[in-house]
């Protein structure tokens, strides 16, 4: 799976549908209460955070996503 990450952003977001598509474990989430807001001003339900590794450039990093419940954008 591919997943795009925004190095400028404060926040690296993983919808939970793709979490669960993922087949991740629930138990890997981390509690996190800081609410999430969108560029419209919207809030988004934080399930918590999960720390996964990621493959970029040939290098593999722990990337910590923030696993929000909410309907993915259309593009």
């Amino acid at each position: 799976m591919r997943v795009m990450i925004d190095g400028g952003s404060s926040a690296d977001v993983m919808f939970w549908n793709t979490f669960k598509r993922m087949k991740l474990d629930e138990n890997g989430i981390r509690p996190n209460p800081t609410p999430l807001f969108a560029f419209e001003g919207s809030k988004a339900r934080a399930r918590g955070d999960v720390t996964l590794p990621v493959i970029a450039a040939g290098k593999t990093l722990s990337v910590t996503f923030v696993v929000v419940d909410a309907r993915v954008p259309t593009m």
